[in-house]
C-alpha cells in the first residue's frame, strides 16, 4: 500500500468510471486514480492472458465434428480446471504483476509489451 494508507487505482477510460460521483466515493475510500498511463493498452488488463491461454487450451482440444452445448460445456470445465490445477503459478504472477506490467506500458507510451 502507497505511504498515507491511500490505494491507488488503475482504470480505463469509460465515462463512467470518470464521473464526478465515482471520483468521490473512491476519495472517501481512500482511493487515487493513476492518471500517467496510456490510454490504451490491453497489457494493463491482467484477465487478458488468462482468456488467451484458455482459448489456446479450447483450440488444441477442439473436436472434428460439431459438438452439443452440453459436450462443449464439458470441454470448457475441462480447460478451466486444467489452467487452475496446473497452471497456478502463471496465473498468480498475470494477477501480481500490476507494477511491473503498468511500468512497461508507461515506457512504452502503449505500445505492446511482453505481456
Amino acid at each position: 500500500m502507497p505511504r498515507g494508507g491511500r490505494v491507488l487505482v488503475v482504470k480505463d477510460f469509460e465515462r463512467f468510471l470518470r464521473s464526478e460521483a465515482t471520483l468521490t466515493a473512491e476519495a472517501k475510500a481512500g482511493c487515487d486514480q493513476v492518471d500517467d498511463y496510456p490510454k490504451c493498452s490491453l497489457d494493463l488488463n491482467a484477465i487478458e492472458g488468462w482468456w488467451r491461454r484458455l482459448k489456446l487450451h479450447l483450440e488444441e482440444h477442439e473436436p472434428t465434428e460439431r459438438e452439443s452445448r452440453d459436450a462443449f460445456l464439458k470441454r470448457l470445465r475441462r480447460a478451466v480446471h486444467f489452467l487452475n490445477s496446473r497452471c497456478r503459478a502463471q496465473g498468480r504472477r498475470l494477477c501480481r504483476n500490476q507494477k511491473e506490467r503498468a511500468k512497461d506500458v508507461i515506457k512504452l507510451k502503449g505500445a505492446r509489451t511482453r505481456w
